[in-house]
């Protein structure tokens, strides 16, 4: 059986995956997709028709279709991140509140990785995250 320190550590790590981890991953995937996402005002723009063809380049329709993909993929990874952060979370509260004899040692540890994780620039997500959009 492990000792308080390790259990406390191992939940701080946990911790640190839903809270930093995942929302950051998810935070920068959010901004892709809008990124992504919102090249369709710009299309018509990029694919403007050829006089002598009369239509749009042949290009546009391959194009739209790997762009709605890449946007898709980018926000539908937004929402598994921001679930699987629930999660992990939920987990490590409920393991927190449980083991009250404990939680002290949790706090410090989650503090420790809060600290160290800083100095690598990992900031924690402290608003909400604008929808992914999804075609």
């Amino acid at each position: 059986m492990p000792n308080d320190d390790v259990v406390a550590a191992d939940l701080a790590q946990l911790r640190a995956l839903g809270e930093l981890d995942l929302m950051n991953l998810a935070r920068d995937y959010v901004k892709l997709n809008h990124l992504v996402a919102n090249v369709l005002a710009t299309d018509t723009n990029v694919f403007a028709p050829i006089p002598q063809a009369g239509g749009n380049d042949r290009v546009h329709g391959p194009w739209c279709e790997i762009r709605d993909q890449l946007a898709n993929f980018l926000g539908n990874s937004v929402l598994s991140f921001e679930s699987a952060s629930r999660a992990i979370l939920h987990i490590a509260e409920l393991y927190e509140h449980t083991d009250s004899g404990n939680a002290h040692n949790i706090q410090d540890s989650w503090h420790e990785v809060l600290a160290s994780e800083r100095r690598h620039h990992e900031r924690p997500v402290t608003h909400p995250l604008p929808d992914p959009i999804i075609n």
